[in-house]
Order: C-alpha cells, then structure tokens, then sequence
C-alpha cells in the first residue's frame, strides 16, 4: 500500500551535484513528438540533447535520453533567489522627482 501512494517522474542526475532533475514538460512533449515522426537516416544522425537546470546546485548541463531515469518521490521545488540589479540601475528613492516639477 506504501508502494502505491509513492509518486514517480522522469529525470536525470545532475552532471555537478547528482541530485534527480526532473523533466520540464516541454522536453517531455519534445520526447514524445521526436518519437511519433516517421524515422529519417539524417536526423538519427544527431542526438536529441536537452538543456537543464538543477533545482539543488542551480547549474546548467545538456542531457541526452540514455540518461534520463525513472525517480521515485516529489521533485524538488524550485527556488527563487532575487537576482542583483543591473549595474547602473539604481533603486527609486522616496526624494526622486517628476521630470519638469
């Protein structure tokens, strides 16, 4: 009965961290529509390679099919770090006025 309560994804390993990533729904669509095209000598020749992001180290790497694997449990949520400012960008101020005042 524990067995079925567990929830199972598609992932792969992270390159730096090897903690599971799992797959966005747009490469899961792009799986699906890669493998209902008719078979083409050329395009066999190239691998389906996909970019992801870790959600543990926030590191980027390109994972190709072999390596994606079944995971068991939740997928990690997201985290949300704010990101600096732009150089040159500064914040308003509470003394900033209009243009013409």
């Amino acid at each position: 009965m524990v067995a079925d309560l567990q929830q199972r994804y598609r992932g792969v390993l992270c390159l730096h961290c090897r903690q599971p990533i799992p797959l966005s729904p747009t490469v899961i669509r792009r799986i699906a529509e890669l493998k209902g095209q008719e078979p083409n000598p050329f395009r066999e020749l190239g691998s389906h390679a996909f970019n992801l992001r870790c959600r543990a180290c926030e590191r980027e790497g390109t994972y190709a099919e072999p390596n994606f694997i079944d995971c068991e449990g939740t997928p990690r949520a997201r985290s949300f770090r704010p990101r600096p400012a732009p150089p040159g960008i500064k914040p308003p101020s509470a003394f900033t006025r209009a243009a013409g005042n």
